[in-house]
């Protein structure tokens, strides 16, 4: 039960981050005006901050089961979760001017934030000990 749980909480987590991170993608490229390589710097932030956000989700996720394997997996987490985006943008101060040039660092940062501020919602919502909580809640409700 308590594996189906986390395995539907994960789900749940991942489909959310997909949804916040595809509104975000359109709104980026809602304000394409003719800007030469705005669809290929939307489209290099996006896969970045998508593969580090889904990573550093699934990573924490599946380490939940015990204390000190939940450290472990919530410091793996936050390592996928920033070290990809930072690496991007050392690789685009280094060699990707042209991307760099037409605003993929502002665009990396704001998606970061954006799907950063989505996951730590997620973590708060989904903690055990809210979980617990709702269970109370529902469990005390009248019939």
């Amino acid at each position: 039960m308590v594996e189906s749980s986390r395995a539907r909480s994960t789900l749940l987590g991942g489909c959310t981050l997909l949804l916040v991170w595809g509104a975000a993608v359109a709104v980026a490229l809602s304000l394409d005006d003719g800007r030469p390589l705005w669809r290929e710097s939307v489209a290099f932030a996006a896969g970045t901050c998508l593969i580090g956000s889904l990573g550093g989700w699934c990573t924490t996720r599946f380490f939940v089961g015990s204390p000190s394997l939940a450290v472990a997996g919530a410091m793996a987490g936050l390592l996928l979760r920033v070290m990809i985006p930072l690496a991007a943008l050392a690789w685009l101060q280094t060699r990707g001017t042209f991307l760099a040039l037409a605003g993929a660092g502002g665009l990396l940062t704001a998606l970061y934030l954006t799907l950063l501020a989505t996951d730590i919602l997620l973590h708060i919502m989904m903690s055990p000990a809210i979980a617990e909580r709702l269970r109370t809640v529902e469990q005390n409700k009248p019939l």
